[in-house]
């Protein structure tokens, strides 16, 4: 692979700000059984076209958990892409340190650590589903929409691979609706 050729804006413009609001509103969801100490995690996120996983911290959390969801977040978009499954919840293994959280979208590969299984898996979709509409090529070019059509993926998505996840839907409804 030629570094100089490679197109890695895509991949590399996490929204930092749109992944706090998410990571924040998350956090703050009532629903959300909120793991003591923990505001945050790590977000990782592949790109298929661009063949590249960047890794970013996104909230507050214990410095002493910052490797274990860092190496998390990693391992559940390395499994997603190994196994070729949507989600990680689907091969998750406590005993072997393996949880859920990470899914495949369309153009990339998402995963979040920092909190409980199912809702690291809604702020990958809501995150992953927002970036795709916001920087991919073929994503929407009325960037107004982009609330509407985050809450429409997602209310797809979660229909049609996790229906037994009720983050998706509320965290898409409550940073975008």
């Amino acid at each position: 692979m030629n570094i100089q050729n490679l197109n890695i804006t895509n991949v590399s413009q996490v929204d930092m700000a749109m992944l706090m609001r998410i990571v924040n509103v998350a956090y703050n969801l009532k629903e959300n059984p909120k793991p003591e100490g923990s505001k945050g995690g790590y977000l990782s996120l592949y790109g298929y076209d661009e063949k590249l996983l960047i890794s970013v911290p996104a909230g507050d959390f214990p410095e002493e958990k910052r490797y274990s969801y860092l190496f998390n977040a990693n391992e559940k978009v390395t499994r997603c892409l190994k196994e070729d499954i949507i989600r990680s919840f689907l091969s998750r293994d406590f005993d072997n340190g393996k949880y859920g959280g990470g899914v495949l979208l369309k153009r990339y590969a998402v995963a979040f650590s920092g909190f409980v299984e199912l809702l690291d898996e809604a702020v990958s979709v809501v995150y992953g589903i927002y970036h795709t509409l916001r920087y991919s090529s073929g994503g929407l070019s009325d960037k107004d929409r982009i609330p509407e059509e985050v809450i429409e993926q997602c209310k797809e998505w979660q229909s049609k691979n996790a229906p037994d996840n009720p983050f998706c839907m509320l965290l898409a409804q409550a940073v975008f609706g």
